[in-house]
């Protein structure tokens, strides 16, 4: 009885964000096996991440909090209730305010909205890193990097390794369903595979363009510089300016197309709460898994997290006992 309650209590305050007023203190839960400790306030997810011990998950309601320490040093799971204030989803946003400085491995950020980089200290090498359905307002720094992923996040900026030793490689990296600036520098060899995002800007290019011969499938790329590194494969990609493409890159059934003509909306790549990104001719580009190109295929572009919505939560105590009411809808 006493661990269903206690799981009960995470997930409901974990839920929260439709039945939590604007005004409201946001809160954070520290699940520790079968315990579960509640923090509220803007410093709420700094202590839960000081009591915090390997394996443990932190889940925060809407709000904001203050990062006090850069240093995420700590094999956790953090859960946000998202990135987006989106009532049709019935997502509201977790802001975390501050530059986060992850180390170590085997971390998970989903549904937070970082207002700042996200970086590595010092040289960390990273392994085991996913990153889903996140919003990044700076760069996400990367030195080396190994079995990771990042999907379904929008990056301001770029993904892109920070060092400059020829050691910093990335090693069966993955970036799916994406939204970022450019992707780039790391050393060779690497394996990194970007498929159905949105590349929106160039980068410089560099006596060491190899470096960033990396596989794209079913992407579009958009900017104005130049779009991938020497030895780079495109396959099933769409792009606005044939200048831009590498003359080293390898491209297999890929489309010259005019921004304009491209998004549904008409629109160019900007990011906007209320687009898709869905495809003028969904039929006609489709990539290699029979999926239209971009982020609206492939997995699609989700923002809401994987947890379904609490409504009409009600939490109240009688003695000893926990009493819990609430509805939930799946997204």
């Amino acid at each position: 009885m006493k661990k269903t309650i206690l799981l009960l209590l995470v997930f409901c305050a974990a839920l929260m964000a439709n039945a939590q007023a604007q005004n409201d203190e946001p809160t954070a839960i520290l699940q520790h096996g079968n315990q579960a400790t509640v923090y509220t306030g803007a410093n709420a997810f700094q202590l839960a991440y000081n009591a915090a011990a390997t394996g443990d998950v932190i889940t925060l309601s809407a709000g904001t909090f203050n990062v006090q320490t850069s240093l995420i040093k700590k094999k956790l799971s953090i859960y946000g209730a998202g990135f987006e204030d989106d009532q049709a989803t019935g997502t509201s946003r977790t802001v975390l305010k501050g530059t986060l400085n992850l180390a170590d491995h085997d971390q998970l950020l989903e549904g937070l909205y970082v207002e700042g980089d996200i970086i590595p200290y010092y040289d960390q090498k990273y392994s085991n890193l996913t990153m889903n359905r996140c919003f990044v307002t700076g760069n996400i720094m990367i030195y080396q990097i190994t079995d990771s992923q990042i999907n379904q996040c929008y990056v301001a900026g770029a993904i892109k390794c920070g060092g400059t030793y020829s050691n910093y490689v990335a090693t069966n990296f993955h970036v799916s369903n994406s939204n970022f600036s450019w992707i780039g520098n790391f050393r060779l060899p690497n394996s990194v595979y970007v498929d159905h995002c949105l590349v929106r800007d160039g980068f410089t290019e560099g006596a060491n363009d190899t470096n960033n011969a990396y596989n794209f499938t079913n992407c579009i790329f958009t900017g104005s510089g130049t779009y991938t590194g020497k030895g780079a494969l495109m396959t099933n990609c769409i792009y606005v300016d044939e200048a831009n493409v590498n003359s080293q890159a390898t491209l297999t059934n890929c489309y010259q197309v005019d921004l304009a003509n491209i998004f549904a909306d008409g629109e160019n790549a900007d990011y906007s709460a209320d687009r898709t990104f869905e495809l003028q001719q969904p039929n006609m580009w489709v990539g290699n898994d029979g999926t239209p190109i971009g982020p609206s295929g492939g997995i699609g572009w989700i923002k809401y997290p994987h947890t379904p919505v609490v409504k009409d939560l009600q939490l109240n105590v009688e003695g000893a006992t926990l009493n819990i009411n609430y509805t939930a809808e799946p997204r």
